[in-house]
């Protein structure tokens, strides 16, 4: 994984799966689990890693859900305690697949 200080966009995709699967699928069957599960397939279209999950919903019906748990894990990382590496990894996963996101849903709409 990326040091925490770097930008989100140099992640590669692996290690954006890799910190972000078990968030997901802890939350499997509720909103904010779908909402999750729908931007990541938004973000991979070609290869979505959860083609189960979510509900197929736009981005702009999503957002509210993920911006909240953006911002959770990005407060929670930002404690200099035990524990939170994890949420300071998965805010910078979660950031950059959100930004993929909205750069599929701009070029589908040109």
């Amino acid at each position: 994984m990326k040091r925490s200080d770097e930008a989100p966009f140099s992640m590669t995709r692996t290690q954006v799966l890799a910190t972000l699967t078990s968030h997901v699928r802890l939350m499997r069957e509720t909103k904010t689990g779908d909402a999750l599960a729908d931007l990541l397939n938004l973000a991979y279209p070609d290869n979505p890693p959860f083609p189960d999950l979510g509900f197929g919903d736009d981005l702009n019906t999503i957002r509210s859900n993920v911006e909240s748990v953006l911002d959770g894990w990005t407060r929670v990382g930002r404690l200099n305690v035990e524990g939170a590496a994890p949420y300071r990894e998965a805010g910078l996963a979660l950031a950059f697949v959100l930004g993929r996101a909205e750069q599929a849903a701009l070029q589908a709409a040109s």
